[in-house]
């Protein structure tokens, strides 16, 4: 991983759950979404011809496909394998899903000023400084454990969803006993970072903990380490962190 010539936008638009940026591929600037509920990355067909990833082309094709490629995300790059499949169901204008084999790299997803940035190895130290770890545990499903306090209510386990949509979700029966209404704001607290005020929405299958996702970390900047299954967050308890602030 190394500088970048000709760096990308860092600017980020999280709607719902997807989260996109733009990011480059080789020479490519391109519509990118970042998942990491997704087990695999994927491009589109388009952007596979275009930059001649392997795959089922033609013998040229086949010829002209390398095994390495660079991905630029802000000023810096990655380079991975260019063994990405190409996946049809990717939203229309997304060229580029980024899911969990790429993300061996610290990323720096800043949702208070909607940028984001890939950390060089030598700038790790200093990006968590002043930071607090929170230790994840895969699940089998591509999600995970964390530990965390949902108003006092959750025991001390909830379940990361990249997928969910949810400022906080929790299950109904838990909500009842509390009687926390649909839509009531509650403490949410991952770790031993800071609590956040969020917007609860009630869950009446069959899920048994707590899901929060990208829309718990609003308004609030997020270190991803995923490749040593932990995510960092700023500050430690001690202080309510107020939606939006």
């Amino acid at each position: 991983m190394g500088g970048l010539v000709g760096g990308v936008s860092s600017k980020i638009v999280l709607v719902a759950a997807t989260l996109t940026f733009t990011a480059r591929v080789d020479r490519e600037h391109v519509r990118a979404m970042l998942a990491p509920q997704a087990a695999v990355s994927a491009v589109s067909a388009r952007l596979s011809q275009k930059v001649h990833l392997p795959g089922d082309g033609d013998a040229t094709a086949r010829r002209r496909a390398r095994d390495r490629i660079d991905i630029g995300i802000g000023a810096e790059e990655m380079r991975v394998d260019a063994k990405i499949v190409s996946d049809a169901t990717l939203p229309k204008d997304v060229d580029l899903r980024i899911g969990r084999d790429m993300l061996d790299h610290m990323i720096d997803v800043d949702l208070k000023r909607h940028r984001i940035r890939l950390l060089l190895p030598s700038e790790a130290a200093g990006a968590t400084r002043g930071r607090t770890a929170i230790p994840l545990t895969p699940r089998a499903d591509g999600r995970w454990t964390v530990p965390a306090t949902v108003a006092g209510i959750a025991g001390e386990t909830a379940i990361l969803d990249f997928a969910s949509t949810a400022e906080v979700q929790v299950p109904a029966a838990a909500a009842d006993l509390a009687r926390i209404s649909d839509g009531a704001k509650v403490a949410v607290t991952l770790g031993a970072a800071r609590p956040i005020d969020r917007k609860v929405q009630r869950d009446a299958g069959a899920e048994a903990l707590p899901v929060v996702g990208w829309q718990t970390f609003a308004g609030r900047d997020v270190l991803l380490d995923l490749g040593h299954d932990r995510i960092w967050l700023e500050g430690a308890a001690g202080k309510t962190v107020r939606s939006g602030s």
